[in-house]
């Protein structure tokens, strides 16, 4: 009896320590399981959006912090929702970034995940949820353990059963909890063992791969990829976990549909709570479309410098501060020495040696003015001198209408120009010669026309001028005779007989130039004084009252060797025309001075015209230099030319052969006559002569 009290007593306390053990350890273990698979949930949770977030920070590591509403939205895909929860960013600095939720009271779970930037921390990711929940529960599983203690003889295996069968659901529904996070992710996820086999991935990556969802875990990348890709992503999976570092992944796959799709693909190990890397996962971005546009683009950009380096002008690009941003071929071909990397001043770098301001016929300035096409032809130095280039400056307009740098079109037209500038020379010498050949031309034409008008007049002269003088001889006579017998005669006949008399002379004067000028004498060569030879041509001109004479001889002054004759009847020609010059009065001054040695030839006057000096006289002989100076009008310079050209005479009478034969007289005696003008000055003819030796 004692024995089965005994017994009883012991399976009373059996009894009752199971009680106990289940009434503790059933709402214990309950609390424990729970508190474990909120925990798991929260892990992953924070894992998954750690990626996204990290992700976020990669795309913008310097913004990042100021993206509250993406990082908001971010925190939003969640699909726990049976708890209170409050999702924080926090920085390095245990500065909070943003929060979404709710404040949690104590007591509270709180799990926090790192945040990498290229491998760097740069923050954690923290979920903070409600314990009260769960609380709430073990306070129900307290109270049924104390039931299932009570009841203990009667359903002892009834309730650890039902709290078993209870931790594996919630198990269960935590892991499909996981598996709808990985859903929520629009890209490519998925979580991998350390052995490399599949422990989930969200639909994207199923319908990637073409397989169910539900047979993906425990497959390897062998079993579902090419084994090139496999064994690709095999490496890619064990540098992730040797390194424990993220690694961002631009590769190429073969889709369900035999397409290949280009991803970007961010590999992240996965660490336990101990640290050590228990497996991979990734997530990865399908950028076929980008990379097709970044492929095309590609191909226009080297279709386009093909051409633009091709081309046979150069190409240049101008920012607004005058650097240079890039050269084609042609133009790296002429300035080797400029590194484009650099941005060089265009004006320092084009120009040898530099400049040190803008050229000043540069195009490009004014179109980054004014936005408008310009134009201009360069003199640019360099090595081998200047070098001329064509330069079309275009602007270059962004979509605000803002010109943001100009595109130069050169040309080098060097040579161009230096056959144009060639051509110019060559045509100008051509107009030249042409003007010259025409001027000569004309001078021989005018000089034939004289010459036959010349020969006529030679002709005429012999004939006509004997005719003439025998009847002016007569009238002379008859003058004389009615001036003697008629003394008493009033003023008016005298005067008129003066005319008649004058007119005579005259008449005698311009036969005397026909004859002489159509045959000149040997000159009857003798020395003569010039103050002699002065006093009598003097004595035969008729000078008026109102002309002043002035006379400077030198009274050493040698003796002239000329024939008097003819020199006379050149100073009466010298000094009639001067009288002529000052019809209102004036001052003729008469000079002479001796000049030495072979003066007259380097003057260019004996033997100019005229061979009779020659036989008559040294060429080495002193000379006398006779000057007739007066003070009337002068000539004008056009005419000065044509003073001694037969027939030229800007006198009412006369026939313009005076100065002619006296030019002609002059040079058969050895000498030679030159003039000097001024308009409103008066006019200088000299004689030079030849004289004694000394």
């Amino acid at each position: 009896m004692a024995a089965i009290h005994k017994l009883t007593r012991v399976s009373t306390l059996l009894a009752l320590l199971l009680a106990v053990l289940i009434s503790v350890g059933l709402p214990a273990g309950y609390f424990y399981l729970g508190y474990q698979s909120q925990k798991a949930v929260i892990q992953t949770e924070a894992y998954m959006n750690s990626i996204f977030l990290s992700q976020a920070i990669s795309e913008s590591p310097e913004y990042w912090r100021y993206e509250d509403r993406r990082l908001s939205e971010v925190l939003g895909h969640h699909t726990t929702k049976l708890y209170d929860q409050l999702r924080s960013v926090v920085d390095a600095d245990n500065a909070v970034i943003v929060q979404n939720g709710v404040a949690v009271a104590p007591p509270h779970l709180t799990v926090s995940h790192d945040l990498y930037d290229s491998g760097h921390l740069a923050g954690r990711m923290e979920i903070t949820t409600s314990l009260r929940p769960l609380l709430t529960k073990t306070l129900f599983a307290a109270l049924l353990g104390l039931i299932f203690g009570i009841l203990l003889f009667a359903i002892l295996k009834f309730f650890p059963l039902r709290a078993l069968s209870t931790a594996v659901r919630s198990i269960y529904e935590e892991k499909e909890k996981a598996q709808a996070i990985l859903n929520n992710i629009p890209d490519i996820a998925w979580l991998k063992d350390k052995e490399g086999r599949y422990i989930a991935a969200n639909g994207p990556f199923s319908r990637t791969c073409g397989l169910d969802p539900d047979k993906l875990p425990g497959m390897s990348d062998f079993e579902i990829w090419p084994r090139d890709l496999a064994e690709k992503y095999r490496l890619d999976d064990r540098e992730v976990m040797e390194s424990g570092k993220p690694k961002q992944i631009e590769e190429a796959i073969i889709d369900a549909a035999g397409r290949m799709t280009w991803i970007s693909t961010v590999k992240t190990p996965i660490f336990s709570d101990r640290g050590e890397v228990i497996g991979t996962t990734g997530i990865a971005r399908d950028f076929t479309e980008r990379k097709s546009m970044e492929d095309a683009l590609r191909a226009s950009e080297e279709r386009y410098k093909a051409v633009v380096d091709n081309v046979g002008i150069g190409i240049s690009l101008i920012s607004p501060k005058m650097e240079i941003l890039a050269l084609n071929r042609q133009m790296k071909d002429w300035f080797p020495a400029i590194e484009v990397a650099e941005r060089p001043i265009c004006f320092r770098s084009f120009n040898i040696p530099p400049r040190d301001e803008i050229c000043s016929y540069c195009p490009t300035v004014k179109t980054l003015r004014d936005g408008l096409v310009h134009e201009s032809i360069t003199e640019t130095p360099t090595e081998s001198g200047i070098i001329n280039y064509r330069v079309v400056s275009s602007p270059l307009i962004d979509s605000a209408g803002n010109v943001i740098a100009a595109i130069e079109l050169v040309e080098d037209i060097t040579v161009r120009k230096r056959a144009e500038a060639e051509i110019k020379r060559l045509n100008d010498e051509l107009e030249r010669k042409v003007e010259e050949r025409t001027v000569q031309l004309v001078a021989a034409q005018e000089e034939l026309v004289r010459k036959e008008k010349l020969a006529i007049l030679g002709q005429l002269a012999g004939s006509v001028g004997h005719e003439l003088r025998n009847p002016l001889g007569v009238m002379n006579n008859a003058i004389y005779f009615l001036k003697t017998v008629l003394p008493e005669s009033d003023e008016t006949v005298r005067e008129y007989l003066n005319i008649i008399k004058s007119e005579i002379n005259n008449s005698e004067r311009i036969i005397a130039d026909l004859l002489d000028f159509s045959r000149t004498k040997t000159p009857q060569i003798r020395s003569t004084t010039i103050d002699e030879l002065i006093s009598t041509s003097i004595g035969k001109c008729s000078v008026p009252d109102k002309v002043r004479i002035e006379r400077d001889i030198p009274g050493t002054i040698p003796m002239l060797r000329i024939d008097p004759f003819q020199m006379s009847q050149v100073l009466q020609n010298l000094i009639t025309n001067a009288c002529q010059a000052m019809p209102k009065g004036g001052q003729l001054r008469i000079s002479a001075r001796q000049i030495h040695g072979s003066t007259l030839k380097a003057r260019g006057g004996a033997g100019t015209g005229s061979n009779l000096s020659a036989a008559n006289h040294e060429l080495n002989a002193d000379f006398i230099e006779i000057s007739v100076a007066d003070t009337g009008e002068g000539i004008s310079p056009e005419n000065i030319s044509k003073l001694f050209q037969p027939l030229f005479t800007t006198k009412a009478k006369g026939i313009g052969l005076g100065l002619v034969v006296s030019k002609r007289l002059t040079e058969c005696n050895g000498g030679c006559i030159e003039v000097e003008s001024s308009l409103s000055k008066g006019t200088t003819f000299k004689l030079l002569l030849p004289c004694e030796r000394t």
